[in-house]
């Protein structure tokens, strides 16, 4: 799964483990988890087809979600998770671009969130 590649990039980027220290989990943030954090879920795929069938090439959009007790904490982790990831590629994966992001703020747990989408073409 693309995801998990894409994960352990950030992950074991020196700019988002000076933040969150690995802090990075799937689809939601634990209650007992310390911030600055970030999340992650699968929002769509789309495979790619042409006249013939089924192209080896699939798009996906990830949303990753930084987290953190300030804004301006929040703000400098997901600017490290785009570092890390915004325009990569490799032999698997053609390229990462960020669709959209947006700031947030959760009321009943007072936290910071930062929801940015990104789409990634990658081979199958």
């Amino acid at each position: 799964m693309i995801e998990y590649a894409l994960c352990s990039i950030i992950a074991a980027d020196s700019g988002f483990n000076a933040l969150a220290e690995k802090r990075f989990y799937p689809v939601l943030l634990p209650q007992s988890a310390k911030l600055p954090a970030a999340t992650y879920q699968l929002i769509t795929t789309t495979p790619n087809y042409a006249i013939d069938g089924r192209l080896n090439f699939t798009s996906i959009t990830l949303q990753i979600d930084a987290w953190a007790h300030s804004y301006s904490e929040v703000k400098a982790l997901a600017a490290a998770i785009d570092a890390a990831i915004d325009d990569y590629s490799d032999t698997k994966i053609h390229g990462i671009q960020l669709k959209s992001s947006n700031d947030e703020f959760v009321p009943e747990a007072r936290i910071y969130r930062v929801l940015s989408e990104y789409e990634i073409q990658f081979s199958n």
